[in-house]
């Protein structure tokens, strides 16, 4: 069985493993730099799970930052029926590609 972790970052919770690549809310950082990820959840080593409460004492789990990317733009309109009132407003939510590197 696969080591896997759940990393909990920017309010979400992610189940991640070595080597995997996946998109996460922004964290700051350049691409390229290594960032250590305190908040884990759960460690799964050898087909043995640690479950934190809430946090798995002395784990961490070590990310390379890949890229900086947006989204896919959300568009939203208002209107007013008979008093001409358009409002159109868009959003691009920016996400960080990360690769793990170790749990």
């Amino acid at each position: 069985m696969e080591d896997f972790a759940v990393i909990r970052t920017g309010g979400r919770q992610y189940m991640v493993s070595v080597n995997e690549v996946l998109e996460i809310n922004t964290i700051s950082g350049d691409p390229g730099k290594k960032v250590d990820i305190d908040e884990v959840l759960l460690v799964s080593k050898k087909g043995k799970a640690e479950i934190g409460k809430p946090l798995v004492k002395d784990a961490k789990v070590k990310v390379e930052i890949v890229e900086h990317v947006k989204g896919d733009k959300t568009q939203t309109n208002k209107f007013k029926a008979k008093s001409r009132y358009r409002k159109a407003s868009g959003h691009r939510q920016t996400y960080t590609v990360i690769k793990v590197v170790s749990i």
